[in-house]
């Protein structure tokens, strides 16, 4: 690096000294950092700035690139040249805005000024945090700061100058003097598009901050911050500062506007990686001096269009007092997907600037100006603040609670039909739970303000109806609605809709937080109560609907209130009219209502149908055992309602039982008989024997268990029981029959009631009770429905049955008694097929076989009594150990415990030798060939070579079976099988060959893996081996070939030993890219996010593809690549920008961007081929990519440096070009702007300057002037400044020293030329191999041109053999057309010549 030109002394005085920090304050700086901190507080900082200085938009940008460091103000800046932070803003520094960056650093200078939000200039010093010298330019000014005073010469702390204006005293051309100095800045506003561009010597429209990042070395010295930063730290602090980019423009007065841009090179546009903006439109505001502003906030993220967003705030502002305080709601996202909802806002409280506190749990933002700590971070509590936490609560109370309410009502009137009142709800602020407690104070203040200013805040919807609109309602004030408390369980929708059609405004889905914070304020509300109905009710009239009575009328007796009830039409009569309660309505209409089983009996038997019926419901029983006076409510004919009593029963009986039967009235109270009436009743009916009256059959007067009454219809439907019938069974027998639902009479005159049944009365009952339930048998006796004890009590009482009656088992083996051997209840049905295990060792050990077999196991030998009593009678049969065996004992004996399954299967083989061929023991499979006893040690049984004929079996009926198998039992199984094949496969395959690996493959026993979107997953749930791939590859080959479920394991041992590849074929690859790009709407899909792994399997299918290329040509195998080879040709598989798939032969290697004849290889693809540089040669040959430096003549250098050793002058003079201090003699003139050289230098090495410069070789003192001399008007190439330099400086180093360490096409080109005209034929071949490094499709046919017209023989064989590789590519260009006939002749012929 070479280092700084030293300055000379008098360039200092013309800075402006005056602005210089008087004191060193880094240690100031140092305490300022730490208390603030950095990053995106930083950021935010200097946004507060750019609102103060009225900007509109702000700019961000991390900028990666290493500038040119030769050309500096000072050789100290050179570390300053890296990557830095710019913050940029459309507005321009002030003089005050100068003098507070340097003599009033730290003050609140701002404090004074309303219009501004940084009421700290403190916190201008954030920026330190990130770096130790501070660059900005603004207007015509330059300002420099360097606490340090080690970067800028002569020990300065600062610097500042005019850079633009030649009339000011305080110019600095900066632009000649150090034009490194502002190539950031030049480089920068020229590739960013939000930054107008600066341009040398010109007024620049905004303000531009240059934050070069702290270096280790500098972060070594610094006194500042011990901590260096890399472009990745303050990359992730773009992150957060983008986060709440959004959120920061809803308090901002003036800027609108943000931009986050990232840079990554000297040359390179700026990358957008974050952009956000807001616009206002004014609203009506319900509370007075609040302004309401409806703000679109536009978020674009680094996806272009795709990634564009909006989300819409509802912002209040409060402008009553000085300081004004403000309230944003969040109103929409379009972020959202249909039908989610609004996410919960974690609010932040901001502090009359960009700057939010941590956050709270305040569901919105709020704004004002509050007593912050010294850090900026928490507000004053009160204690030690000198009133700033009195001002605090001022500020809430007085600043926000008008601007929440304001913003809430401004919700609700954006809101027409209330499909948004949860959203708004969650708006609301909730007492006590708020951080910092000292918001807390916000909740009461706000909501005095909604209900003092009348706001209409709560959706009360209308009621339902057949004239009312879905969804209609309205929103109403506070002080109009009856509000139901959140603990009243019986206001019911029901109840509510009553209320609302009875004219109430109740509130829907009220939040507790809600209620609560209307309850408890200095106003409250109504609350809805059974009161309130009423009285709505009876001011409404005949309103309620038949479907309502019951519940409206439960509602409003709740608070036991009768006398209220008065006037309410709340009788629903039997014919659905509804009429009117009256109370002490003597000699009014009187409505009967029946509330159990007695009383109905009795209103059956009434003379007639002449009374009215009410239909029961609960509150008519609750009313009736309610008392008014000592007597029922509904028989002390205080209501118009009554129930049947025994009184109204006398005219119904037979005349010669009424006298006797109505003296025993006068015992028995209501409706309910006494035991003296029931005995008269049944001493009348022995009176006249066999005569029951008809009309009395359906009357409750039959005893039967439980101390209850049935009525002889009842119990003859019921099959009931006989008392002898019940005196014979066990004394647990009643309970659990009762249970069952059976009625078991117990008055021996209740045995006259003539009951027909079968020949077995038990079974009758469970019959006729199953029927008249509705429950079928099997659940009638079920233990989940009776319980255990009842369910163990029944299965007992059957049981000891079963021996007294063998009929009663058609019966019984129909319900759920017997227990199955894996545990569970089952019913021996005829129509399904059951066995009973032949030992209990088998019942032990049956449940790890699960489903797998072909029968229900019973339990017997391992059963209790009961159960063996029932099996015993059941007509089961024992099944043999041989028939067992015939079942084929699946792979699930593979995962039990050989203790157990071991003596198992060794009993079975000693009862019928032979039958059983195949035994596992410790896992593995083995043939018996030889009878066992099964006393024997299992040691001692021989076994010899196992086969594979138990496994195949065990495959076919598990494939036989999976369709009845759950999915996880599906899989457990398959898991066995493939253990089962994996431990024995060597085994199997020892003697059976060829053929036995074919069948062992084909055995469809693994499951297929699961595929995500947009791989298909339509593929069979079991498959073979020989029919799918490992599950390695199961992204890669899904579409074309089913893959295995990872939980398999791994495989690939396991092909092998089966004669399997072990890898997927290319030809299932190809399928699977082809099929993949084929996906119906793929390409949309990969714009959005979530889709990586979609990328992730085409990266996979290139690598596969790539290496099965590379693998054919290195061994000269794999026969078809040819077949597939053509298939990738022809089709469009290859994922190019914007999500489109491209055929092979619309890519181009080394292609600079996508033109539309074109496209670049991607990237992905492009890192495979590198890796594999055979496979490019096939790219080109076969798949026809385009190569556009294939096969071209590369440019050499043919000719020796003129500059060497010899030319001692030269080498001399080298540090010496250009630099008035070594004494040239010539000066060369170009654009108005000089070079200064020496004429033996140049002329040494160029002869036809020397030539030219021979008239002049004594008169140094006139310029030599160089005009059109240089410049070539057949190729329009006109030199500029700096290539004129280069031409020159070449002279003295023998060498070129591109710019930025890399050649440009204009540069090397204006350098060509210049080396042709003045025959430097080795400066020609530098210019020329520099030149074929820079050919691309734009500029090949301008490069032709003037390698053409100058004989740059090198160069021009290169274009052409460029242009001939693309000309597909090339010739619709308008480069291409604008070359000589002549030339486009000699392309055309190459290009034939060569097809």
């Amino acid at each position: 690096m070479v280092s700084a030109v030293p300055r000379p002394s008098h360039r200092t005085s013309t800075w402006n000294t005056r602005l210089q920090q008087r004191e060193k304050f880094t240690t100031c700086i140092k305490n300022n950092v730490r208390e603030y901190g950095g990053g995106s507080t930083c950021l935010k900082e200097l946004l507060a700035n750019a609102d103060d200085a009225r900007a509109t938009h702000l700019t961000v940008c991390l900028d990666k690139s290493q500038y040119p460091a030769e050309h500096l103000l000072n050789g100290g800046m050179e570390s300053l040249q890296g990557p830095a932070l710019w913050v940029c803003n459309d507005a321009e520094f002030s003089d005050q805005h100068w003098e507070n960056y340097t003599l009033r650093v730290g003050d609140s200078a701002k404090a004074n000024d309303s219009e501004t939000i940084g009421k700290f200039g403190k916190g201008a010093l954030t920026a330190y945090s990130l770096t130790d010298v501070i660059q900005i330019l603004s207007g015509d000014s330059l300002l420099i700061l360097d606490p340090h005073a080690t970067h800028l010469h002569d020990q300065l702390p600062s610097v500042f100058g005019n850079v633009v204006d030649k009339e000011d005293k305080h110019f600095v051309d900066v632009y000649a003097d150090s034009p490194d100095q502002l190539d950031p800045f030049l480089s920068f506003t020229h590739n960013c598009k939000s930054v107008p561009s600066l341009r040398t010597g010109t007024h620049y429209p905004g303000t531009l901050f240059r934050l070069a990042l702290r270096t280790e070395a500098c972060a070594q010295r610094s006194e500042i911050s011990k901590e260096s930063l890399s472009p990745d730290q303050i990359a992730q602090a773009l992150k957060e500062f983008a986060q709440a980019a959004p959120d920061l423009l809803l308090f901002t007065r003036h800027v609108k506007g943000i931009t986050v841009w990232t840079k990554e090179s000297h040359h390179s546009e700026c990358t957008l990686m974050h952009e956000c903006s807001a616009s206002m439109s004014d609203m009506p505001s319900p509370v007075p001096d609040c302004q309401l502003q409806k703000v679109t906030i536009s978020i674009q993220n680094d996806k272009g269009a795709h990634g564009i967003t909006n989300r819409i705030w509802l912002k209040s502002t409060n402008s009553v007092n000085e300081d004004s305080g403000d309230v944003a709601i969040l109103m929409h996202d379009e972020a959202l997907l249909s039908g989610q909802d609004l996410p919960k806002v974690a609010g932040k409280v901001y502090s009359t600037m960009a700057l939010p506190l941590a956050p709270t749990s305040l569901p919105v933002h709020i704004n004002g100006n509050f007593g912050l700590s010294s850090d900026r971070r928490t507000l004053w509590a009160g204690e030690g603040d000198r009133g700033q936490g009195a001002k605090n609560k001022s500020v809430l109370t007085d600043d926000i609670a008008p601007a929440y309410a304001a913003a809430i009502a401004g919700a609700c009137t954006m809101d027409t039909n209330g499909q948004g009142a949860s959203d708004i709800y969650e708006k609301w602020p909730s007492a006590h739970s708020f951080q910092p407690k000292q918001l807390d104070c916000v909740t009461s203040a706000t909501v005095a303000q909604l209900v003092m200013n009348g706001c209409k805040v709560l959706w009360a919807p209308a009621a339902t109806g057949p004239s009312t609109d879905n969804g209609s309602g309205k929103w109403v004030a506070a002080s109009e609605t009856c509000l139901v408390k959140p603990s009243d369980q019986m206001a019911s929708a029901v109840i509510t809709d009553v209320g609302r059609r009875a004219g109430l405004h109740i509130p829907q889905d009220l939040p507790d937080h809600v209620f609560k914070a209307l309850t408890t304020s200095s106003s409250p509300v109504a609350l809805f109560s059974p009161d309130t109905l009423r009285k709505a009710l009876l001011s409404a009239g005949k309103i309620v609907k038949p479907d309502e009575v019951s519940a409206v009328l439960s509602y409003v007796t709740s608070d036991k209130r009768y006398r209220d009830l008065d006037g309410l039409h709340l009788i629903l009569l039997s014919d659905g009219s509804i009429e009117q309660i009256k109370w002490d309505s003597s000699g009014g209409k009187t409505y009967f209502v029946f509330t159990d089983a007695m009383s109905e009996s009795i209103y059956g038997l009434m003379e007639g149908n002449k009374h009215q019926l009410v239909q029961s419901c609960s509150t008519w029983e609750t009313l009736s055992r309610e008392r008014a006076g000592g007597v029922p409510l509904l028989e002390s004919k205080h209501l118009n309602v009554m129930v049947p009593t025994l009184d109204d029963l006398g005219p119904s009986l037979p005349p010669s039982w009424q006298h006797d039967m109505c003296e025993r009235c006068a015992d028995s109270r209501g409706c309910h008989p006494t035991s003296e009436w029931i005995e008269g009743f049944w001493a009348l009916i022995a009176s006249t024997p066999g005569v029951i009256p008809a009309n009395l059959e359906s009357f409750a007067l039959v005893p039967i268990t439980g101390n209850q009454l049935a009525s002889i219809q009842h119990c003859i439907k019921y099959q009931a029981l006989s008392r002898a019938h019940v005196q014979s069974l066990p004394s647990y027998a009643t309970s659990t029959l009762s249970s069952i639902g059976c009625i078991c009479m117990t008055d021996a005159r209740a045995d006259r009631v003539s009951i027909e049944t079968m020949a077995d009365p038990l079974t009758a009952a469970l019959v006729a009770v199953s029927q008249c339930l509705g429950v079928p048998l099997p659940e009638l006796l079920s233990q989940q429905r009776l319980g255990n004890t009842h369910f163990r009590n029944a299965r007992q009482l059957l049981a000891d049955h079963v021996l007294r009656s063998p009929a009663a088992w058609g019966v019984i083996r129909q319900c759920h008694v017997f227990e199955g051997a894996t545990e569970q209840w089952v019913a021996c049905d005829v129509n399904a097929s059951y066995a009973i295990l032949p030992c209990a060792s088998w019942e032990e050990h049956i449940v790890q076989l699960g489903d797998l077999l072909p029968w229900t196991p019973i339990k017997f030998h391992t059963a209790d009594a009961v159960q063996q009593k029932l099996v015993s009678h059941s007509g089961i049969s024992i099944l043999s150990q041989a028939s067992f065996l015939d079942c084929d004992l699946l792979p699930a004996i593979n995962r039990t415990n050989s203790s157990s399954t071991e003596p198992l299967l060794l009993k079975a083989i000693g009862e019928k030798p032979g039958r059983l061929t195949n035994i596992f023991i410790g896992g593995y499979l083995h043939p018996i060939n030889k009878t066992v006893d099964s006393s024997n040690s299992m040691l001692q049984t021989l076994f010899s070579r196992p086969c594979a004929d138990f496994f195949l079996r065990c495959s076919q009926r598990f494939a036989y079976m999976s369709g009845r198998l759950t999915r996880d039992e599906r899989k457990r199984l398959s898991k066995s099988l493939a253990d089962m094949l994996q431990a024995n496969v060597g085994i199997y395959q020892g003697n059976a060959g060829r053929s036995v690996s074919r069948s062992l493959a084909a055995c469809p026993v693994f499951t297929t893996a699961e595929l995500q979107f947009p791989y298909s997953s339509a593929q069979p749930e079991l498959v073979s081996l020989a029919d799918s791939a490992d599950h390695d590859h199961y992204q890669l080959v899904g579409l074309a070939l089913p893959v295995t479920d990872s939980s398999h394991g791994t495989i690939k041992a396991l092909r092998q030993q089966l004669g399997l590849p072990a890898e997927p074929r290319l030809e299932h690859v190809v399928d699977h890219l082809l099929q993949l790009v084929a996906t119906p709407d793929l390409e949309a899909a990969l714009k959005l996010p979530g889709h990586d792994f979609v990328l992730d399997g085409l990266r996979q299918g290139y690598q596969f593809v790539i290496d099965s290329v590379s693998k054919s040509m290195a061994e000269g195998s794999l026969p078809n690549l040819a077949r597939e080879s053509s298939r990738l040709a022809q089709e469009a598989w290859v994922l190019v920008q914007g999500c489109k798939f491209v055929r092979p032969c619309e890519l181009c290697f080394d292609l600079e961007e996508d033109i539309p004849q074109g496209y670049e290889v991607p990237r992905m693809l492009m890192t495979l081929i590198n890796a594999q540089p055979s496979v490019k040669r096939w790219f080109i040959d076969t798949l026809k990519v385009t190569d556009l430096h294939d096969g071209a003549p590369r440019v050499q250098q043919l000719h020796d440096n003129p500059v060497t050793s010899i030319t001692s002058v030269a080498k001399y003079l080298e540090g010496d070009f250009n630099n008035p201090a070594a004494y040239p003699d010539a000066i060369i003139s170009i654009d108005g702007r000089q070079i200064l050289v020496h004429k033996r230098v140049v002329a040494k090495a160029c002869i036809v300057l020397a030539r030219g410069w021979d008239p002049l070789w004594d008169s140094s003192s006139e310029p030599i002037t160089v005009g059109t001399s240089m410049c070539c008007e057949s190729c329009s190439i006109h030199p500029s400044y700096d290539t004129a330099l280069l031409f020159l400086e070449y002279f003295y180093t023998g060498e070129v020293k591109w710019p930025g360490k890399r050649a440009e096409v204009q540069t090397a080109s204006e350098l060509l030329v210049m080396a042709c005209m003045y025959d430097v034929q080795h400066l020609v071949c530098i210019a020329e191999m520099a030149l074929q490094c820079l050919l691309d499709t734009d500029n090949c046919c301008s490069i032709l041109a003037i390698a053409d017209h100058h004989q740059a023989l090198q160069l021009r064989a290169r274009c052409l053999h460029f242009i001939k590789q693309g000309h597909r590519l090339i010739k619709t260009s308008e480069q291409y057309r604008s070359l000589g006939k002549e030339l486009q002749t000699e392309v055309e012929s190459a290009v034939t010549g060569s097809t």
